[in-house]
This record gives structure tokens, sequence and C-alpha cells, in this order.
């Protein structure tokens, strides 16, 4: 009954099943619905196997049966090697070694990488009673700091062999960029800010401030996508006097650690699923994640819930809320702009590259592969057999 902005997209990502066949308690790990294969058997991170949908309305598939193994991006490769995989997933440090009787396929992506910083001090607890915030990156010119004071560029060339671009929001080359955002490496400019900051260098290299050192740790998955730019973003830091400590840890520790008890200092963050739809990034702006708040609207995500840092939560509200209540374009796209400009300045969320997506397969087996508009998502009907 009233107008709603991201109608379509809504209706686009709900699944619609036979109420008398959704169990919620079972739905997720035994889902129904009208695609190419149905769920024969999850091995909770190990596998699953797929196999034909006898009912689908469609083409049947090529493929009667396809298992997929849950790796990481080295271990995929190593499998490709062993000759046990027909298609693994792997990154550019892999880019430029061949496997016998393999192809590479490689893509532009949206796949952003980068950083998520705490922008409340220290001293406050959230809902589970957990420390949040720190005495550092609360500090808008620290965090700007951090934001200029690493090369993309050269994190490109050395971590991603060349393949990738430098990224300086979540929406580069997207019709809501702002140009504005792209922001030049500056170290004696993000030295400077540390130092009207009040972290001043001490005798040790390490930037001090009444007594305590500027040093912070990084929690991120252990699933190699990471290691190597947190390496090379550490080394950078220790140019500025910033000791940045690492805390990789198991993924599924990760979104426990960092989704269910906002527990971290800095954290990475992937974005690939934002750019197609703002809303999906925008609408998680919405400063509180209280899903029984009577209007409805609350924040899924409470890393991006804190992006709007350079807002109060009323007027964050009220913009973000602005999304809820309007289908006029024009509006929809001023609300994105000021959120996306806002956060940019905010630089809560550091973004510092988009990476190519690769994989390799059997060409002996298959023809080509083509990855879908979702990076990291497998498509099975994009595998074209010979």
């Amino acid at each position: 009954t009233r107008a709603f902005s991201i109608w379509p997209y809504t209706m686009a990502v709900v699944g619609i099943v036979p109420e008398h066949a959704y169990d919620s308690a079972t739905y997720g790990s035994n889902p129904i619905g009208s695609g190419r294969y149905v769920l024969k058997q999850w091995d909770r991170g190990q596998q699953v196997i797929l196999e034909a949908n006898p009912d689908y309305y469609g083409q049947a598939p090529a493929m009667e049966r396809v298992t997929i193994l849950f790796m990481e991006e080295d271990a995929a490769f190593l499998a490709a090697q062993a000759g046990q995989v027909d298609v693994a997933y792997t990154s550019a440090t892999y880019s430029n070694e061949s496997v016998e009787g393999y192809s590479l396929a490689a893509y532009q992506s949206v796949d952003n990488r980068g950083f998520n910083l705490p922008a409340v001090p220290a001293g406050g607890t959230n809902e589970n009673g957990v420390a949040v915030g720190n005495d550092f990156t609360s500090d808008v010119r620290v965090r700007r700091a951090l934001n200029i004071g690493v090369d993309r560029q050269e994190m490109i060339d050395n971590v991603l062999n060349g393949y990738g671009s430098p990224a300086y929001s979540v929406c580069d080359q997207m019709p809501w960029y702002n140009p504005a955002s792209q922001v030049e490496y500056d170290p004696q400019g993000a030295a400077a800010l540390l130092d009207e900051a009040g972290w001043l260098l001490g005798e040790d290299g390490v930037r001090e401030k009444d007594g305590t050192a500027l040093s912070f740790t990084i929690t991120y998955p252990s699933t190699g996508v990471y290691d190597n730019m947190v390496l090379f973003f550490q080394s950078s830091m220790a140019e500025l006097g910033i000791e940045v400590k690492t805390n990789p840890i198991d993924l599924m520790a990760f979104m426990q650690q960092v989704f269910m008890e906002d527990n971290y200092e800095m954290t990475a963050y992937m974005s690939y699923w934002f750019p197609y739809d703002p809303y999906t990034f925008v609408a998680n702006m919405y400063p509180s994640t209280d899903y029984t708040d009577p209007s409805g609207i609350y924040s899924t995500d409470p890393q991006v819930a804190k992006a709007l840092a350079n807002m109060s939560d009323t007027e964050s509200k009220e913009l973000i809320g602005g999304l809820y209540n309007t289908d006029d374009p024009t509006v929809v796209q001023e609300i994105y702009t000021a959120a996306l400009d806002c956060a940019n300045e905010s630089s809560v969320v550091i973004p510092l590259n988009y990476r190519n997506e690769y994989a390799v397969f059997n060409s002996e087996v298959i023809e080509s592969y083509t990855f879908n508009s979702i990076p990291n998502h497998v498509d099975v009907a994009a595998i074209q057999l010979r």
C-alpha cells in the first residue's frame, strides 16, 4: 500500500515454494526448487552432490551428476594438478602457471576486496556484552590515513600478479559511482594526518599517543584469498609507523566472531554481490540490526551498518529509510549518491582492489566455461561439455 523502490529486486531474490512442503527447520539442508538439479547429498564443509532433476521443465542437463568440493584456492589448484577435479576456482597467484590438459578461464569482475574499520571509540559493548570499538580507527583522520597510505596498484602488481584493478569505492565503474571517491597514494599525506591526530613516531618506529602504541589486529578468513593482501597491507602500515597484527581464522569462526558477535578491531571484507543493485549494500547502512524494530527496517550486516559514521543515527535512518517510501528513480538515485558519498568520506569501508576471477578446467572433458554474474559462485549450467 506504499511506494517501495526495491520491489522488483525483492521479487527477484525471494524464493517461492509450496506452503505445504516448506519446513523452516529443514529447508536450509533440504531445499525445494525447480532448477536443473536436486540436492542428493551434503557433507558439511566437504562436498555437495547434485543430480539431474527428472522433473526439470527445460532441456535436460548434459551432466547427470555433479560433485562440488569445498576447497581453498591453493588446494583447488593442487587438485587440478593432480587430475582430481575437472573445474577448479583459483586465484591470480596461479595465473602464470599451467596445468597439462587444462585450460584457464579468466575474467574481470566486481569482486571487491578491502577492510572494514570500527568508527566508535573503545569503552562500549554491543548487545552481546562484547567490547566494541577502539581509540585508533574511531578517529576519521586515522581511517583516512589508512585509506591513502596503501599503494593499490603496487598491491595488484605484487599480490595479484597484475591481474586486477584498484578499488576506491564499492561501485567503481558503475552508474552510481562518484569519481571523487578516487584517492591517490600519498604516504606523506597519511603521515601528516596521523601527526595531526596526535599519533607521533616513537623510538621503536611505532606511533604512540599518551603512552599507547598505534597497534591493532586484522581478523580475516584464512581462505587463501586475503593472506597476501593482508601481509602487503601490514608492510605498508609499518612504513607509516602503524603496527598491524594478523588474526587469520576459519571461515565459520570468522562469520561468528565478526558478523554475529561484532568482535573485531579491523576486518577484511568482500562485496562482489553489491554492484548489480546498490540496494543490497546501501540498505545495510541503516544504523541498526534490530530486526524487531516496528518499522521493519534493519541492517543484516553489522559492519556496513556503521558505514555512515559522518552522520548521526537519526540522519542515517531518515536517509536509508527513504528507500522504503518511494518509487521515484530520481529520489532513489539521490539516496544512493548521498549514502555512498558519506561512506567514502567516513572511510569505514576501505576498498583496495577488484581482482580477476580464474578457473582451470579439464580441456579433454570441457569445451568451455563461463563465469556467471556472481563471482565465486559455481554455475553448473555454464560448463559446456565436449
